[in-house]
């Protein structure tokens, strides 16, 4: 598949979100609200984080993007490299750190 997405379904848990790895030192942890989306490009190395306490319960997905018209042959502008945070009003915070890494 191209893009990925999950929703998150409760917040009857603590811990738990998603970290998309920008390279071998760098991480992104996002924990959305419940109901809000999380998109990004499926070949974006991403894991889920583990829940402390409580259970989390998600929605995933996975489509394909034509990156051109099936009909017409022109290209539509989609691009494969992003990673979204999307709630109802606009686009999520994304807080990037540093991560260790088991030698």
């Amino acid at each position: 598949s191209h893009i990925s997405f999950n929703v998150l379904l409760n917040d009857a848990f603590e811990g738990g979100g998603t970290r998309y790895h920008d390279d071998e030192t760098t991480a992104y942890d996002l924990t959305p609200p419940k109901g809000d989306v999380l998109l990004n490009n499926a070949m974006v190395r991403h894991e889920g984080l583990p829940v402390r306490d409580g259970t989390r319960y998600i929605m995933v997905g996975f489509t394909n993007v034509d990156v051109r018209d099936p009909w017409t042959g022109e290209e539509n502008g989609a691009g494969w490299y992003a990673v979204v945070a999307v709630d109802a009003v606009g686009v999520g915070e994304i807080q990037g750190r540093d991560v260790e890494r088991d030698a």
